[in-house]
C-alpha cells in the first residue's frame, strides 16, 4: 500500500516528469567527490553545485556520490551539468522502480535496491540506489547517507586493491558487489527463522505461529522482486558492447552475477522450504482435528446404546414389569457397564484408535 501511494504521485504525468516518490525529509543533499589514479587519491566533502564542473579532472576516476534525493531541482541541475538524459533522472527519483539497466548515448545507467538487515519479522527496509557510468565518471545516487561504501573509499585512499589502477567501470563492479553482499546479510535472520520453524513444527506443532510463516513468505516475495531482476539486468550489462565497459572488467561483473545467482537460488530454496513447512503445518492441524473427531466419534458410538437403554427406562408408562423387580436397577446398570466395556474392547481390537 505504501508503494502504491508513492506511485500515485506520478499518475497521469508525461514521461520524463521529475517527481521524487520517496519519503521527504528536511535533510539537505550532500555531494561528495572521490578522485583517484595510480599516483594519488583525493576526497572532497560537501561540494557546492556551482563548483562541480571545474572539479572534475579528466584522466582520473571521478566518483561522485549524491546522498539524498528530496531536492528535485538540485537533481535536475546535476542532470543538466553532466548532460544526463531526463528519463534517467526520472528513474533516479522513482524509489519504487524495479532494478534496471539502460544504455544512453554517453552514459550507462543501473538502478537497484540496498536491503537492510533487521531482526524484526516485518517488512524488510530498503534504499533506492542508482549508478550512472560515464567516461572517467561514476555517479552514485542514494536516498540517504550510507556507510556501505566506506570500506571501498578507504582502500582507494590507502592505495589498496586494484581500483587505483583501473577505470570507473571497475569501480562500478566493486560497488555493485558491495550492494549484493549486503543483501546476503538480509538472508541470515530469514534462514535462522526458517530453521526454528522446522524444529517447532516437528517437536511442538501446537506452538507454531502461522502468522510468522506468512510474514516470512511475504518477505521472500519482496526479496525476489528486488533481487531476481538484478540477475537479468546484470546479464544485459555484461553482454553490452559499450565502450564504457572494458573487457577486463567483464570477469568482475560475471563474479557479481554469480553472487546474484546464489542469492536467487537461496530465495527459491527458502520459498520451497516455507511452502513445505506450511503444508506440513496444515497437515498436522488436520491430523490433530481428525484425532479429536475420532475420539469424539468413539465416545458417541459407545454411549449410543447406553443412551438407548436409559431412554427406554425413562419412559413414563405405568406398566413396566422391570420397574417392580427388586434387582431391576442393578441388572440394568450392569448391562450398561458390560455393553460399554464390550464395545470399548471391540473398538480397541479393531484398532480404530
Amino acid at each position: 500500500m505504501k508503494s502504491f501511494n508513492r506511485l500515485k504521485k506520478k499518475a497521469g504525468l508525461p514521461p520524463g516528469s521529475l517527481i521524487y516518490t520517496g519519503e521527504h525529509t528536511r535533510e539537505k543533499i550532500r555531494i561528495g567527490l572521490t578522485q583517484y589514479d595510480q599516483e594519488k587519491a583525493i576526497r572532497t566533502e560537501d561540494i557546492r553545485m556551482g563548483d562541480l564542473p571545474e572539479m572534475i579532472i579528466s584522466g582520473m576516476v571521478n566518483w561522485l556520490s549524491v546522498e539524498g534525493l528530496n531536492d528535485v531541482d538540485l537533481i535536475e541541475q546535476l542532470g543538466i551539468r553532466f548532460n544526463l538524459h531526463i528519463l534517467m533522472l526520472e528513474d533516479v527519483l522513482n524509489t519504487e522502480h524495479l532494478p534496471k539497466y539502460e544504455e544512453f548515448k554517453d552514459h550507462l545507467f543501473f538502478t537497484l535496491k540496498i536491503l537492510h538487515k533487521t531482526d524484526r519479522q516485518e517488512e524488510i527496509p530498503f534504499q533506492h540506489i542508482s549508478f550512472v557510468l560515464g567516461k572517467d565518471l561514476l555517479m552514485v545516487f542514494t536516498e540517504k547517507k550510507t556507510e556501505l561504501f566506506h570500506p571501498v573509499q578507504e582502500r582507494i585512499q590507502q592505495g589498496l586493491g586494484k581500483a587505483r589502477g583501473r577505470g570507473a567501470d571497475y569501480l562500478l563492479s566493486l560497488l555493485l558487489d558491495k550492494v549484493i553482499d549486503q543483501n546476503y546479510l538480509v538472508l541470515e535472520p530469514i534462514e535462522r527463522d526458517i530453521e526454528e520453524l522446522e524444529l517447532t513444527i516437528l517437536e511442538e506443532p501446537s506452538k507454531v505461529d502461522t502468522e510468522k510463516i506468512l510474514r516470512l513468505r511475504k518477505n521472500i516475495i519482496s526479496l525476489k522482486k528486488f533481487i531476481l531482476p538484478v540477475r537479468d539486468e546484470l546479464r544485459r550489462l555484461i553482454k553490452s558492447d559499450s565502450e564504457l565497459i572494458q573487457e577486463g572488467t567483464l570477469q568482475y561483473l560475471n563474479d557479481v552475477n554469480d553472487h546474484v545467482m546464489g542469492l536467487a537460488g537461496s530465495l527459491e530454496a527458502y520459498r520451497e522450504t516455507l511452502n513445505g513447512l506450511m503444508d506440513l503445518h496444515q497437515s498436522n492441524l488436520s491430523n490433530k482435528m481428525n484425532n479429536v473427531m475420532m475420539t469424539l466419534t468413539i465416545i458417541a458410538t459407545i454411549f449410543i446404546p447406553l443412551t438407548f437403554i436409559a431412554g427406554i427406562y425413562g419412559m413414563n408408562f405405568q406398566y413396566m414389569p422391570e420397574l417392580t423387580w427388586k434387582w431391576g436397577y442393578p441388572i440394568v446398570m450392569g448391562a450398561i457397564l458390560l455393553i460399554g466395556v464390550g464395545m470399548y474392547i471391540y473398538i480397541k481390537k479393531r484398532r480404530w484408535f
